[in-house]
């Protein structure tokens, strides 16, 4: 639903991959944004043109996906189906994972992102985001309005909208001209393709002078690229079958954690995706977003020492194909889609250079997704749910930071507390029946828990070698089927 007509955009976009903060920052190069001091003043707000221009992107995606989709019967609408659709209700939809997931969090930016283009800022633009997906699930379908969309698109809309504009904003220099400025604008429209848009129409796209810049002139953006072998297997059988991959890894990390001046949402961020090539594993295997809203430093006796804490957004996902074919058993996938807690890093400096890193978070999930290996109901093999998770990392830096150790421990919980009879034959349900099920999935809970450890080596300032293994646990707990735990071991090298 909807990702054909975003795929290019969301390529971009989740090809900025960021790990916790502290595993990559210190081997990360700046990556020269602008060559000189910007002219702080953002630009001016407009409420109302925002609600013109969702309801013009929700009118060109339909179109879209109503005339140039085969079999895209759901977009028939009429006033009929919208009565219907006011009437009935929200339902647990039946939509793919990467769909549900992450790219209805990607449509929600897109509302996010119109509203900041037109000079609202955080706060300002969440209602939007809300807006446009209620107006979406009630009027631009004829199946009934899905609860998780009107959770997953605003609030990961969020996220993933105000890094998108941020990082977008970074790259727009008004002053520059020629083919700097085309590939500035191109670029920035890529990344964030409402705020290019906006920019198009306004004609600030083409003007010279002065640039529009709300954030910090100085924010420190840390990019790096890896890329390399994965090897993905199933534990009891590493000897004899192994998913080979090449991999592409992207990180990124704005601001600085650990800065007092931190006073807007998402002033620090960690943003991060991993890619596989060649094999049969999803294009796309992992996104994770760590944003800050609120954070404050916490004084200690040490100079070298600092500790910080604060409020955070998450965002996760993991998606993963089965290595070996079994019957009834599938391998993993994960994610958090709205999700919020709180969390703090500490860092200190030894006398010889070396650096030690912690960061610890607690978050409560308000929608995630985990596979499930019974309910099985058009494009859904997974449950939807809410929960909580944690996750720990700790990283040390040696000898004058060449070398580096990084550990990293997550877990997820996810509850399904709404089920279906579980005498139903699910495979002879009608259309009209699998809507009306309503269904989370299958009732019960989830253990997802991923341990990870890495080594890398600097062998100068813009290259270094990394060795990673991984370690992914699932145990699914089901009120009334038997419960099944899986393992995967995952190995990457990469330059």
């Amino acid at each position: 639903m909807k990702k054909k007509a975003i795929w290019l955009t969301i390529a971009i976009l989740l090809m900025w991959n960021i790990p916790v903060p502290a595993q990559y920052p210190q081997y990360s190069a700046t990556f020269p944004l602008a060559d000189s001091i910007k002219i702080q003043h953002p630009a001016k707000k407009n409420y109302w043109r925002p609600t013109i221009a969702i309801i013009g992107l929700n009118a060109g995606i339909w179109a879209f996906d109503r005339y140039t989709i085969a079999g895209g019967a759901e977009y028939n609408i009429s006033i009929n189906t919208i009565r219907r659709n006011l009437q009935h209700g929200f339902v647990w939809d039946n939509d793919q994972f990467s769909t549900n997931l992450l790219w209805h969090p990607y449509h929600g930016g897109l509302y996010f992102n119109i509203a900041r283009s037109d000079g609202l800022n955080f706060w300002q633009s969440i209602p939007y985001a809300f807006v446009g997906s209620l107006m979406w699930e009630y009027f631009m379908e004829n199946e009934y309005p899905s609860i998780n969309d009107f959770i997953a698109t605003p609030i990961g809309g969020m996220a993933l909208g105000e890094i998108t504009f941020r990082l977008s904003n970074l790259l727009t220099d008004n002053r520059a001209t020629g083919w700097e400025r085309f590939g500035r604008e191109f670029l920035s429209t890529l990344i964030s393709p409402m705020r290019g848009l906006n920019r198009i129409i306004s004609g600030d796209a083409w003007k010279t002078g002065s640039t529009e810049c709300e954030f910090s002139v100085d924010t420190p953006v840390n990019f790096c690229v890896s890329a390399g072998y994965r090897g993905l297997a199933e534990d009891s059988e590493i000897k004899n079958k192994i998913d080979n991959t090449l991999f592409l890894d992207l990180q990124l990390l704005y601001g600085n954690l650990f800065s007092e001046e931190n006073e807007k949402p998402y002033d620090a961020f960690l943003v991060g995706g991993a890619f596989n090539f060649f094999s049969k594993q999803p294009v796309i295997s992992n996104v994770n977003v760590v944003g800050q809203l609120w954070g404050k430093n916490i004084p200690l006796k040490s100079e070298k020492s600092t500790l910080h804490w604060g409020v955070f957004q998450h965002f996760d996902y993991y998606d993963s194909n089965t290595v070996v074919e079994r019957q009834q058993v599938n391998s993993y996938r994960i994610a958090e889609a709205a999700a919020l807690g709180i969390g703090d890093q500490y860092r200190r400096t030894s006398k010889r250079g070396a650096q030690f890193f912690l960061s610890a978070y607690l978050n409560g999930i308000l929608l995630g997704g985990s596979i499930t290996d019974y309910y099985r109901v058009t494009n859904r093999d997974y449950n939807l749910g809410s929960g909580f998770s944690s996750k720990i990392n700790a990283g040390l830096l040696l000898t004058r930071r060449k070398t580096g150790l990084n550990l990293k421990v997550e877990d997820y919980r996810l509850f399904t507390w709404k089920g279906y009879d579980p005498k139903t034959d699910l495979t002879q349900l009608s259309v009209e029946e699998q809507q009306r099920l309503n269904a989370q999935g299958d009732k019960g809970n989830v253990r997802f828990t991923i341990y990870n450890m890495s080594l890398h080596y600097r062998f100068n300032k813009y290259c270094m070698l990394s060795l990673e293994t991984s370690c992914y646990l699932r145990y699914s707990h089901y009120k009334y089927f038997p419960d099944i735990k899986y393992r995967i071991v995952e190995s990457k090298i990469g330059i």
